[in-house]
């Protein structure tokens, strides 16, 4: 005989709480492998930082009277005169690094403070070739200087986001080294050969790009 005013209390089942657990095992098996796939890695998203971070902070040598001819177009061939050019100081101080900025060699480096590795910076940061290319022949790692027919280094970064050696892989999302180009006036690009930094800086994202063999 039902008491009156008794309550009943009612819950799930053990056969219901399974077949709950079921279908969210199921659910997250088709979303979570592109909820993977699509989170860039660490080193990418330094990579990309460090590319527009360079950029803003060679806007800024270039266009510093002080010590380059900011009225010539390329900006870097002509440093003022006096003033004992160290580009990669410059751009250096643009930035900010921790420990030691060594830019008394050739390929300097430095670090900056998110733990992102700059090298191969130069003291002069176009060098100009004394000899000529024979006629007929270009070389993949030079470019042409129309105005003056001086030929002149591609020049570029090495960027560099964990660790303090380069790790060049082919496969893109276990590299820990890529390279950033830049030209006589002041801009940085990437060339069509430059396949895991464009993908990394395509993701989207627009950025300027520069055919390998176009003249700068």
């Amino acid at each position: 005989m039902k008491k009156i005013g008794q309550k009943y209390k009612y819950g799930f089942t053990l056969a219901e709480a399974l077949l709950t657990m079921i279908i969210l095992g199921i659910i997250l098996a088709f979303i979570l492998p592109s909820l993977i796939s699509t989170k860039p890695s660490e080193d990418k998203l330094l990579y990309k930082k460090a590319f527009f971070t360079l950029s803003e902070a060679m806007m800024a040598v270039v266009n510093n009277p002080e010590l380059y001819d900011i009225n010539q177009y390329y900006v870097l061939k002509y440093p003022i005169e006096g003033n004992e050019e160290n580009f990669c100081k410059y751009l250096a101080n643009y930035l900010n690094t921790i420990g030691n900025v060594n830019c008394d060699g050739n390929e300097g480096s430095f670090k900056l403070a998110n733990g992102v590795i700059i090298e191969h910076v130069p003291k002069k940061a176009v060098q100009i070739i004394s000899e000529e290319t024979p006629e007929g022949e270009t070389s993949l790692d030079e470019t042409v200087n129309e105005e003056n027919n001086e030929n002149t280094e591609e020049q570029y970064f090495t960027v560099i986001t964990s660790g303090n050696e380069a790790n060049k892989e082919e496969d893109c999302n276990k590299r820990n080294s890529f390279i950033i180009r830049y030209s006589s006036n002041g801009k940085v690009y990437t060339s069509d050969e430059d396949t895991c930094e464009n993908e990394i800086l395509e993701s989207g994202t627009k950025i300027q790009m520069k055919n390998s063999n176009k003249d700068e």
